[in-house]
């Protein structure tokens, strides 16, 4: 059995899990691309650099985005779908707090607490989505690892 969520757990599961998939419209095409990200009501952030996200992204047209998570033991899973309008940050307290939100969330307490990671981007762009609608759903406990997301 499939649930709906609300909108309250949609956020706490976008806010869990590990990596989304953005999807826009680059080049008149439909274009999906994994990010690394933060999740804070209304909001869904990461950094990117040049490249086709990017120039996608200036746009301004909405994206979708999408992230999953499964429960190793269970086998449950939940899917969480939002869509907004992309915007860059530009005002350097944002960018810097999404910044060190990407940092903690990503970087393991094992690490060297004094050591910050070799930069992934030369010239990050921070990019704040303005979620205007989120969904999400369940499989609950009733269904396994044949029936994900897209098998129903």
């Amino acid at each position: 059995m499939v649930d709906e969520l609300p909108q309250e757990r949609c956020w706490a599961e976008l806010a869990a899990s590990s990596v989304g998939h953005l999807a826009l419209v680059s080049e008149g095409e439909p274009y999906v691309t994994p990010v690394s990200f933060v999740a804070k009501v209304p909001t869904i952030s990461f950094r990117t650099g040049a490249g086709r996200r990017l120039s996608a992204l200036r746009s301004g047209n909405r994206v979708c985005f999408e992230a999953c998570t499964e429960d190793q033991d269970s086998k449950a899973w939940t899917s969480v779908v939002a869509w907004g309008t992309p915007r860059r940050s530009i005002l350097p307290d944002e960018r810097s707090e999404v910044i060190d939100e990407l940092y903690l969330k990503y970087h393991s307490q094992r690490e060297d607490p004094f050591r910050a990671p070799a930069p992934s981007i030369l010239e990050p762009e921070v990019v704040i989505i303005d979620v205007d609608y989120i969904t999400g759903r369940s499989s609950g406990l009733g269904l396994g690892a044949r029936l994900r997301p897209g098998r129903l």
